[in-house]
């Protein structure tokens, strides 16, 4: 399974500060070994040291399987955010996280981005 997403902005989206996923390559994230085996993931991390850049993607399973990549937190949970650092380290945030230290939800993402599953 491949997603597609597009941007969609209209002017109330326009007026707030959202973050834009940075797309440069088709992510496949179907299990929790997705995320682990990418070759620039690290966990855990310092929420303080890892300087987020971009949202890379976000991921929903069907279970509980991926643990928060900050040290703090580490919370199981299935759905989430993978991040990518200034340094194009990556990890991944929990929607709790993402929402601490993002101000982002899932819900949020869903409004601004179309999401095509092939």
């Amino acid at each position: 399974m491949h997603l597609f997403i597009q941007r969609i902005i209209n002017d109330e989206e326009a007026k707030e500060s959202v973050p834009v996923f940075h797309i440069e390559e088709k992510l496949t994230l179907e299990t929790w070994d997705d995320i682990l085996n990418r070759p620039g993931y690290q966990s855990p991390v310092e929420a303080w040291t890892f300087r987020y850049l971009r949202i890379a993607a976000v991921y929903s399973f069907k279970e509980q399987s991926a643990r928060c990549g900050i040290t703090d937190c580490q919370q199981a949970h299935s759905r989430g955010f993978l991040v990518i650092s200034s340094d194009e380290k990556e990890t991944n945030l929990c929607e709790a996280c993402g929402q601490r230290l993002l101000d982002m939800t899932i819900a949020i993402q869903k409004k601004s981005f179309r999401i095509w599953r092939a």
